[in-house]
Parts: C-alpha cells; structure tokens; sequence
C-alpha cells in the first residue's frame, strides 16, 4: 500500500515538473495569463471604478476596527498612568517617612527610648518596626514603579502610532476617492467623444445616401437622352437638320436668359 502511495506521489511530482519546466508548461502558462489579461480586458471600467470604491468602503470599515482598538489603549494608558500616580504617591510617601523616622532614630537623642515624628511620639522599637515595614514594601514598590514607567512609554508609543493610522486613514481614503472621481470624471468625457463619434458616423451615412441620389439622377439623365438620340437616329437628313436647329434655339434661349442678348463689339475705324 505504501508503495503504491509513493509511486502515485512521484507521478503526480513528475507532473508538476513537466508542467513547470518544459516547453509544454511554458505554453500552459502563457496561455493562462493570456485567459486573465482576456477577462480582464472584459470587464467594463466603469466596472472597476466601482470594485474600487467598495475596497475603499471595506477600508473604512478595517478603520472602525481600528478605532475601537484605540478607544481600548487609550483607557488602558489611562488606567495605567492612575495605577503609576498612586505608586509614585505612595512611593513618596514611604520615603519621605524612612527618612524622617531615620533621621528621629539617629538624633541628638538617640538614647532616649521615645521619638517624635509628625506631631506625635512613638517609642523606638515602634519607630524601628516601622522603618523596617515600610522599606520592605519600599524596595518592590520601587521596581514596580520602574517597570511601569518602561510599560506606560510603550504603551503611549503604540498609542500614538495607531492614532496617527488611524487619523490620517480618513485622510488617506479621502484622496483615493478624489482618485477615483477624477477617473470617472475622466471615463464620462470618454463616453461623451465616444457618442459624438458615433453621431459623425450617422452623419456620414446621411452623406452616402445623398451621393447614391445624385447617381441615380445621373443614371436617369443619361437614359433620357439615349431616348432622345435613339429618337433622332433613321429621321432622315431634313428631321435631324430640325433637331438640330431646335437644340441650338434652345440653347441659344438658355445662353441669352442667364447671359442676356450679346452684341457684336464696335472694331474702331
């Protein structure tokens, strides 16, 4: 069985090589890239002025997502800027009482079993007990705030920077409809010449309807006067000396009403 499955995976490896590197696989290839560049070549720009202003639209909606996902960083700086101030506060205010009680243990009166601190007196071992207290929770405090700081900077970093996309997207989709307004502009002028094109194609088959009337007058002139010559043919000398002389009188009347009577010019003697 297994044998079989290798054989079979060989055949089909060997396929693929023979497809993507002979020259049947050459043709394969360009004869598919010819099939898209065909179909795409197919589809209408308007068509495509549309398929890009619905990504633009899918666009706006990746930056909805992205405006929740910095409505949450902002509460999340947020949070952690309160949680930071407070450590810093009561960082503060551990120092500050390690240092006054301190300096209280080791004063003038360092034997004396009371110490004074804030207004109040408390006994040495009190005061001992809670230096030690409040340094114990010093120390981690301590790092914790340090730590925090590092945190809240990436955190305003990462803020920032998904502030900036997110602003300047409106921006950013604003100028690739602009884009493509321009080419839709650009595509209704086309089809305007286009159809005035087209309007001149007409009027040029009103033009070859006009020259196929005047040859068919010209056809028709012809036939009547093969009428007229086939009707003076076998008259006799005296009949076509008649016709004649009637052509010539009207002629002679055609020349005198566009030209009038013309007289024979004085020779000066």
């Amino acid at each position: 069985m297994c044998k079989k499955v290798l054989i079979a995976a060989l055949a089909v490896l060997a396929a693929v090589a023979v497809v993507k590197w002979t020259w049947v696989g050459s043709h394969a290839r360009l004869a598919a890239k010819q099939a898209r560049e065909w179909v795409k070549s197919q589809v209408k720009i308007e068509t495509d002025i549309q398929r890009l202003r619905n990504d633009v639209e899918r666009l706006d909606q990746d930056d909805r997502i992205a405006l929740d996902l910095v409505a949450r960083q902002r509460l999340d700086v947020k949070s952690a800027e309160d949680k930071l101030n407070k450590d810093r506060t009561d960082l503060t205010r551990l120092n500050k009482r390690i240092t006054e009680l301190r300096a209280a243990l080791k004063g003038p009166e360092a034997e004396v079993q009371q110490v004074s601190y804030n207004g109040a007196s408390y006994t040495r071992a009190a005061a001992e007990e809670q230096v030690n207290t409040d340094f114990e929770r010093y120390k981690p405090l301590k790092g914790s705030v340090s730590a925090q700081e590092k945190g809240l900077v990436a955190l305003r970093k990462t803020l920032s920077q998904n502030e900036q996309k997110l602003f300047s997207g409106k921006q950013r989709r604003q100028e690739l409809l602009t884009q493509l307004q321009e080419l839709e502009n650009e595509m209704l002028e086309l089809r305007q010449d286009q159809s005035a094109s087209a309007a001149v194609l007409d009027d040029s088959g009103y033009g070859k309807v006009k020259r196929d009337i005047e040859v068919l007058k010209q056809r028709l002139a012809v036939e009547k006067e093969k009428l007229k010559i086939k009707g003076t043919l076998g008259g006799g000398p005296i009949e076509q000396a008649e016709a004649d002389r009637t052509r010539k009188e009207a002629r002679e009347k055609e020349l005198e009403q566009e030209f009038g009577q013309g007289r024979a010019p004085v020779l000066n003697k």
